[in-house]
């Protein structure tokens, strides 16, 4: 992730009408690699799509209600419950001056936007603009 901060905890809407509280980060770049899949269930329907690489670039925009990963070997897990906005203040200056690396990560109901999006090793796959 390149310039990523955390922005707050916000509420966004469900399809029932009810409200959801979801952290909020910000990012110039996320690029996501390895084994890369993204299922989404709706109905008892899953569609899973999956790439060694996904790569979100321009004003990326990322909720979730828990994000985990390992940030230099030491696991960490974050929701809008337990963030630690001390932690994640230092982490807001760290990262906007150096490139953190985070791995193994996992996140629940994450949903985001981006400029674009690019599917595989340097963008051999396909890619998709978002608007």
């Amino acid at each position: 992730m390149t310039r990523f901060t955390y922005q707050g905890n916000v509420k966004l809407p469900t399809a029932s009408g009810a409200t959801v509280t979801m952290m909020k980060f910000t990012a110039s770049s996320l690029t996501l690699s390895g084994h890369v899949a993204d299922a989404v269930t709706e109905a008892g329907t899953t569609a899973v799509t999956s790439s060694p690489v996904m790569a979100f670039n321009g004003n990326v925009v990322l909720y979730a209600t828990r994000l985990s990963g390992r940030l230099a070997g030491v696991p960490l897990t974050f929701t809008p419950d337990t963030v630690s906005s001390v932690l994640l203040t230092v982490a807001n200056v760290l990262t906007s001056n150096v490139p953190v690396t985070m791995t193994s990560v996992t996140t629940d109901q994450a949903t985001g936007t981006a400029d674009s999006l690019v599917y595989g090793p340097g963008g051999g796959g396909f890619s998709v603009v978002l608007h």
